[in-house]
């Protein structure tokens, strides 16, 4: 039996949970191109942090809200591997926390061009190539406040929810050519920083397990689902919320 090369794009790798998925991914034998749009000290960092793990990983640089800067982005994931296998749409934006009569059209339109258009792009290019290699595997991250709603976060929660319905229906319908895509929702999920979390903190309350949750608990339910373990999970949601 020939063992495909795992390789896996992760958008918004820099992030507090990217970070974590990257790095988990990583001590499971994936090759890691590291999506990023501004921070490339931050990036170039985890990379090598990365390789000294003993797997590839390098920085790659794109403006979501671009579609064209998106295609260069797997052109260049194809002169470096001859494979994708793995994909997380992890990059997102909330925006400004705002009332829904008074936000602005052209914020909902920046919202979705982050969070549910880029990904349908993402997820294109990706699918085209995981149809003629063997299949592959496809996490989207969304958000548990789709399930508990959430003050003045209308257009972001609408942007995730229009996530899901699009990563449900493709499940069924690339099942057949053996790429399973899947859904995970973090909850309420705190920083290494504690004085990050201290805004946080207070929402511990309404948390059944009475505690934050830890990007590395996001990182392991995403990196089980790419992985053969999960090899009959297509079309599911995992939520990470400590039972919130």
């Amino acid at each position: 039996m020939i063992t495909r090369h795992k390789t896996l794009l992760v958008t918004g790798s820099t992030g507090n949970i990217g970070s974590e998925i990257c790095l988990k991914a990583a001590k499971e034998g994936f090759s890691i191109a590291l999506h990023y749009n501004k921070n490339y000290k931050k990036v170039n960092f985890l990379a090598q942090s990365i390789k000294k793990i003993g797997v590839d990983a390098f920085p790659i640089k794109a403006d979501l809200r671009n579609q064209s800067e998106i295609k260069t982005m797997f052109l260049e994931i194809d002169k470096r591997w001859n494979n994708l296998t793995s994909v997380v749409n992890n990059a997102a934006i909330s925006g400004d926390r705002v009332s829904l009569i008074n936000i602005k059209g052209s914020e909902v339109e920046e919202i979705f061009k982050i969070n549910f258009y880029a990904c349908f792009e993402i997820m294109k290019e990706s699918i085209k190539r995981m149809k003629i290699s063997d299949g592959g595997s496809i996490v989207n991250i969304s958000s548990n406040a789709i399930k508990t709603g959430g003050y003045n976060i209308a257009a972001y929660l609408a942007s995730k929810q229009a996530l899901e319905s699009l990563s449900k229906s493709s499940a069924k319908e690339f099942s057949k050519n053996n790429i399973r895509i899947n859904i995970v929702r973090p909850g309420i999920i705190g920083f290494d920083d504690p004085v990050l979390n201290e805004p946080l903190n207070k929402k511990k309350k309404v948390i059944p397990m009475n505690r934050l949750g830890k990007p590395i608990e996001v990182a392991n339910s995403v990196v089980w689902l790419l992985s053969e373990k999960a090899s009959y999970l297509c079309g599911a949601t995992i939520s990470v919320t400590g039972g919130y």
